[in-house]
């Protein structure tokens, strides 16, 4: 389970496909029947109702048509696992794309606490395979009976419609696997097998507390400080920047860019610079310590960028330091 999330990747889109709208169904995500999905998509398609106010629904298919389903969801907690493609969908008037361009595979986390709009942009051509669980609010308060477990349901529905984007850890993705294998299966066995997937799935989310506010650690604020926290004469790849946020290369670059404005490498480049600057006064190292510390392999590349980023050589700093 990855130790933070991140507001999913908010996008800009103007809708063009012809609207598609459908008497709701209690507690659904999508305000259309199954029938009427099913006919816009060619593929595999489920919705299944395994217990009362909790749904899943598993899909592997291509999308035929440009339409948007509309409707309202209910107040609950939706998990969507995406293992191929890119989905996009409306909450609350904000438009998301969830899915990796890579091999990793994303999820997407929110909850509503109030009844709110919903959509569903389907594009032609586009192969997706995902799981969706979807908890009514209600569900968890008929198992709470503790004051601490009270808590956790408020916690988990304290951020309203605020959708949180992860990298799938390996344990999520091996259930989420199982479970889809046996959800096919119509016999009691196969049931009960699907209930208890759901069941862990939706345990992980909940003790790892996936929807805990991080407005004050900002992405950029999360790469400082593993940058800071550099082993001395390591640098971490961007694999490895990614693997401890928790998302993929491709992902981590295109929210860093929206959230911070320059690019992962720029600015962990200029972070060492900084680390280095430090170092060079408190630490009372030589140039040339200091330059292999921030991972450079020639003293002349790190005096040309500290001289480039500071206006001034590593040499002169110190002495003005004094």
């Amino acid at each position: 389970m990855c130790a933070t999330t991140m507001n999913a990747q908010v996008i800009d889109i103007e809708e063009d496909t012809a609207p598609f709208c459908a008497p709701i169904g209690k507690g659904l995500s999508y305000n259309s029947s199954e029938k009427e999905i099913k006919a816009l998509l060619s593929g595999h398609v489920s919705f299944d109702c395994i217990q009362e106010g909790l749904r899943v629904h598993f899909g592997e298919f291509t999308e035929l048509e440009a339409r948007t389903i509309e409707g309202k969801m209910q107040p609950g907690l939706s998990f969507n696992l995406v293992f191929e493609g890119q989905a996009i969908f409306s909450l609350a008037d904000k438009y998301y794309q969830i899915g990796s361009d890579s091999a990793d595979v994303e999820y997407s986390l929110f909850a509503v606490s109030k009844v709110e709009n919903f959509k569903r942009l389907l594009r032609p051509g586009m192969k997706i395979k995902k799981l969706n669980i979807f908890v009514e609010k209600k569900w968890f308060e008929t198992r709470s009976q503790t004051d601490k477990q009270k808590q956790q349901i408020d916690t988990l529905f304290s951020q309203h419609a605020v959708v949180h984007a992860c990298k799938a850890p390996k344990q999520m993705l091996d259930i989420a696997s199982n479970l889809m294998q046996v959800s096919a299966q119509s016999s009691l066995g196969g049931q009960m097998l699907t209930e208890a997937y759901v069941l862990q799935i939706l345990s992980m989310l909940i003790e790892q507390n996936s929807l805990k506010v991080l407005s004050d650690s900002s992405l950029g604020q999360q790469v400082s400080q593993l940058i800071w926290e550099e082993s001395k004469g390591s640098t971490l790849t961007l694999q490895e920047i990614a693997d401890h946020i928790g998302v993929s290369i491709s992902t981590l670059q295109r929210r860093f860019k929206q959230q911070v404005g320059t690019t992962v490498i720029e600015f962990c480049r200029s972070e060492r610079l900084e680390k280095a600057r430090y170092a060079l006064v408190s630490d009372h190292l030589t140039i040339g310590e200091v330059a292999y510390l921030s991972g450079y392999q020639h003293v002349s590349n790190f005096i040309s960028a500290f001289t480039k980023q500071y206006d001034i050589s590593p040499g002169q700093y110190v002495k003005e330091q004094g």
